[in-house]
């Protein structure tokens, strides 16, 4: 018995007789909060506990520069025909990809945005020059020996309205009035246009971009290179008539992993005249991601975007549509899924039972000889 007195006179946990026990009230209150605080505190621990949580780290990107990254896109433009938009992607360099032609999708809309009756999704060429429907070039026959102005362009003959666009885009001029170019007045592409007028176009789709950077936009005319520079081709059609008010449904790059962020989508912009370019300048960040439950890890890219609007008419250059330049961080972000360890799940615990007595022992304590104080003095 020697050994279990010696361990008695370390006993932490000292025991008074029930004789000096005094229970209250206020006590009895603050044990039942007590008991409902470290239940709840309880609860809330194991469904963190159970629940997979998300590291989140910083590093360089290791990824290869060479690497092509998937754009997806769902624009809808409420008054620009279908028929008077390609979608064109430039690298940073300045240098257009070509043979894109995969997975780019259009749909006419009616003045209201719904589909138009009749109408079927489209699968377009990407940067193949063929935005406007095809057989549209026929021309009235000519009288023999004729010979058309060209309005000052080009001491030549310009028979057609396509030439006369020739001859002013070689000397770097604009037609600001198609109606005084009697070529043009019977031209098929801009009776097109007038019966177009006031229809919406939505572009869905996909397309492979360099992670160098670059620009992907949407934008009426023909897209073409000039001079190593890239252009788009309006036949003529003032710029005030291009429309580009726009909603974003979706805007993306890479695949999707949980809470992906996306900045742009659904947002609506409503321009009430023409001639407005809309930029959107982008910083992307690429993402690494890696599930708990098989250790894959998922590639992706999450941006940022300020939007830039430009008035085509007051500014005198540009061109009206939807552009977006994107260059790419060379910082990535990891995200790590993981469950939280036992033992700093029974840490935890542990540390709530006894922070939530401790504080109730406290309390009780301080108002017990509060309340006796105040009844000595009376």
């Amino acid at each position: 018995m020697g050994l279990i007195t010696m361990i008695r006179e370390y006993d932490l946990f000292a025991k008074p007789l029930d004789d000096f026990r005094i229970k209250t009230s206020f006590g009895g209150i603050i044990s039942v909060l007590s008991f409902l605080t470290i239940a709840t505190l309880f609860i809330t621990e194991t469904i963190s506990f159970i629940h997979v949580k998300t590291r989140e780290s910083l590093f360089i990107d290791y990824t290869p520069g060479d690497t092509n990254v998937t754009i997806y896109f769902d624009i809808a433009f409420h008054r620009l025909p279908c028929d008077f938009l390609s979608v064109d992607i430039l690298d940073q360099g300045g240098q257009s990809q070509e043979n894109i032609v995969d997975n780019v999708y259009k749909m006419r809309l009616d003045p209201d945005g719904n589909l138009k009756a009749n109408s079927e999704m489209v699968k377009l060429v990407v940067n193949n020059n063929h935005t406007i429907v095809p057989n549209l070039n026929a021309t009235t026959p000519l009288p023999p020996n004729y010979c058309g102005s060209c309005y000052g362009a080009s001491t030549g003959c310009c028979n057609t309205c396509d030439e006369v666009r020739e001859a002013y885009q070689l000397r770097g001029w604009s037609i600001q009035n198609l109606d005084n170019i009697e070529q043009c007045k019977n031209d098929p592409i801009i009776k097109l246009f007038t019966e177009r007028e006031g229809e919406g176009c939505r572009v869905t789709g996909r397309a492979m971009v360099a992670k160098s950077g670059g620009n992907f936009h949407i934008a009426p005319g023909e897209g073409q290179s000039f001079r190593k520079n890239h252009m788009h081709i309006l036949k003529g059609i003032s710029i005030d008539r291009f429309n580009i008010s726009h909603t974003i449904n979706h805007l993306s790059f890479g695949e999707g992993f949980p809470d992906k962020k996306l900045p742009l989508n659904n947002k609506v912009f409503i321009d009430e005249n023409g001639g407005i370019m809309h930029s959107y300048y982008a910083k992307i960040v690429p993402i690494s991601y890696t599930y708990v439950s098989n250790k894959y890890e998922v590639f992706s890219y999450q941006f940022s975007a300020t939007h830039v609007k430009k008035d085509i008419l007051k500014a005198q250059s540009g061109l009206p549509g939807f552009f977006f330049i994107y260059e790419f961080s060379p910082i990535m972000v990891r995200y790590e899924e993981y469950y939280e360890s036992f033992g700093r799940y029974a840490v935890n615990l542990c540390a709530i039972i006894g922070g939530v007595y401790t504080v109730a022992a406290l309390v009780d304590s301080f108002a017990y000889k509060s309340i006796k104080i105040l009844k000595k003095d009376k």
